[in-house]
């Protein structure tokens, strides 16, 4: 955030990583439709825009990069777009660029600390999602698992997988940085188990 920024511009900083962190929280939450964290980072936009971050050209690129995955997925689908299973996937894939462009917003704005704090609230969320998909394993809780696997609130075991990497990483973070250890190390433990009850190959390798 800039340091001359005025008392409104502040306001809304504060109240877009406060809906940016709420969304991140809860975005382990996917049974839904739309899912909440989904809606959360949609209200999370605006803000980000007003926030008025400066764009390098790093950013430029990625934003780039993002609208020709756009409209490659647009213009591909234009053939198919009278079945029901395709605009569903449009909506998806909307719903997740606006997302990464929103991420892509926040991040501009931000300082070291704020990168800090979002680690460790994605570290909260994954050992949430993990401790579900373990004990739903543990005690064949319908609602957590998947054909026998894992899979916490998300829709399948793939998705839980590929969300608790980050959050492991996070923790190798944390301790090798020394910025805290039993809450890292829980993080760790609660994420590799979670991975191996996913019995997802791609997570795993």
């Amino acid at each position: 955030m800039q340091a001359q920024a005025s008392p409104i511009q502040a306001g809304i900083f504060k109240t877009r990583n406060f809906l940016f962190f709420v969304a991140v929280l809860i975005m382990h939450w996917t049974l839904p439709r739309p899912a909440p964290g989904d809606v959360v980072f949609m209200l999370a936009f605006l803000p980000s825009i007003l926030v008025n971050p400066r764009v390098h050209k790093q950013a430029m690129v990625f934003l780039l990069l993002v609208c020709i995955w756009g409209l490659s997925v647009y213009f591909s689908s234009i053939d198919y777009f009278g079945e029901p299973a395709v605009r569903f996937q449009l909506f998806a894939h909307t719903f997740c660029m606006m997302l990464t462009v929103t991420s892509c917003l926040v991040a501009l704005s931000w300082g070291e600390d704020d990168f800090l704090k979002l680690m460790k609230i994605y570290m909260v969320a994954c050992c949430v999602s993990a401790t579900l998909g373990v004990v739903g394993f543990a005690a064949h809780i319908p609602l957590f698992i998947w054909d026998d696997r894992a899979k916490g609130l998300f829709d399948e075991p793939i998705m839980f997988g590929g969300f608790l990497l980050p959050g492991l990483f996070a923790a190798m973070y944390m301790l090798t940085a020394r910025r805290g250890f039993w809450f890292p190390l829980i993080t760790m433990v609660l994420c590799v188990a979670g991975e191996v009850l996913s019995f997802s190959r791609a997570d795993v390798v």
